[in-house]
């Protein structure tokens, strides 16, 4: 990896010992909902500071704060974006702002990566935020990335380290190219399979972007693939071994940022996605 450009560190609160606090959703006509991957009943406050460094827990309050690093990194032309939070990646409000941040310094480059952590791409939205007064105000800010990735002016390649599952697979249908790695993975949207709705803009995305054959399966009937069913559904565009995803996804940009006019790409951009960008933001209500 090239030398780190820029680093956005900022913290988030674990009250579970796995760090498994995630969820999904969708604001706008539809409800937004979030469920809980184990069970989690640590009391205290959902939010707070840590000057902990990455991968050294920090105990305030009976609650276990980890610092969150989102990383950008210059591959050439191809701004490296990585994702790693030491637990399941959940998407807070840190998270968010990090990545969001991340893609504005991206703005001169000719093509994004973004790459989770060994085994976890992204769970869903973090818990401990849905359970708080911020809810709305988190998957705002989760939809809003999801609309930067989908009408960013530049080829967007992921690094699929992991499990993608609710918003994390969201995520996927977002990018150009995803890299996903073989490994006992589980990726899909599952909401239906735990008594929550598949709202219409996850619907809209996974329209444009699943396997025709597999969205009723995918969507209705909640299958939550491996890496291998992943990728014939459309949730993947490639499976690699894991610990070449990182590579390949960097290998995959650069031969866009390379290869493809930007002013080409970005008009092109325009007129293919435009249509389901009108349609994003009517189920958003923006």
């Amino acid at each position: 990896w090239a030398k780190p450009t820029s680093s956005r560190t900022t913290n988030n609160t674990f009250g579970d010992p796995d760090g498994a606090r995630v969820a999904s959703g969708h604001h706008g006509m539809d409800s937004w909902w979030y469920r809980p991957i184990v069970p989690w009943n640590s009391p205290g406050s959902m939010t707070g500071s840590c000057h902990a460094t990455p991968g050294s827990p920090d105990w305030r309050g009976g609650l276990r704060s980890r610092a969150v690093t989102v990383e950008q990194e210059r591959v050439g032309d191809v701004a490296v974006i990585r994702l790693d939070d030491g637990k399941a990646n959940a998407l807070g409000f840190d998270i968010l702002d990090g990545l969001l941040g991340a893609l504005d310094d991206a703005a001169d480059a000719k093509a994004v990566c973004i790459v989770g952590r060994p085994g976890r791409f992204s769970a869903g939205f973090d818990l401990s935020v849905m359970r708080s007064d911020r809810m709305v105000e988190l998957m705002t800010k989760g939809s809003d990335l999801a609309l930067r990735l989908v009408e960013h002016p530049t080829p967007v390649v992921l690094g699929v380290t992991g499990h993608a599952l609710a918003m994390g697979a969201v995520l996927l249908m977002t990018a150009d190219w995803r890299v996903g790695g073989a490994g006992d993975f589980k990726l899909g949207l599952n909401e239906v399979r735990i008594g929550l709705f598949v709202p219409g803009f996850a619907v809209d995305l996974a329209d444009y972007r699943l396997s025709r054959r597999h969205l009723n399966e995918a969507v209705q009937l909640a299958e939550v693939y491996d890496p291998q069913g992943a990728l014939a559904a459309g949730f993947l565009d490639e499976v690699v071994d894991l610990d070449a995803v990182a590579a390949t996804a960097v290998e995959r940009a650069t031969a866009w940022a390379t290869d493809l006019d930007p002013g080409a790409f970005a008009r092109t951009r325009e007129i293919v996605r435009g249509p389901l960008l009108d349609k994003l933001r009517t189920s958003l209500g923006r």
